[in-house]
């Protein structure tokens, strides 16, 4: 339910086009390796597996230069540690920073289209 309220948030915006989901680890990694996105949030927890997995292969992927928010109801300060370990740029607590998902993406467009022009 959280992913469908995420999910028409960020496309309502009109900057932000969301090119896809996982609900498993595997499904993520394969979907992340053929999709060239921006941005990616990243749950921690996942039906199969978890998103520290994903963000491992994440920074074992020498192209990928994607922002990425892990997005999670488990904000422990080890989870986030590791997390920005592994390579998240952003740790934002489910309960607490939603709106800040879509603020973030529409910063990353903005600025994305500044360096277009």
């Amino acid at each position: 339910m959280l992913r469908e309220r995420l999910t028409e948030s960020i496309g309502d915006s009109g900057q932000i086009e969301v090119v896809g989901y996982a609900d498993t680890e595997q499904q993520a990694i394969e979907s992340l390796m053929k999709v060239d996105c921006d941005a990616i949030v990243l749950d921690l927890r996942l039906q199969e597996g978890n998103g520290f997995n994903v963000l491992k292969m994440l920074r074992d992927t020498p192209a990928s230069r994607r922002t990425i928010i892990v997005f999670t109801n488990y904000s422990l300060p080890q989870f986030r540690e590791r997390s920005m370990e592994l390579g998240a740029n952003y740790f934002l607590d489910k309960g607490r920073e939603s709106d800040r998902v879509r603020e973030i993406l529409e910063e990353l467009a903005t600025a994305e289209r500044r360096t277009d022009d």
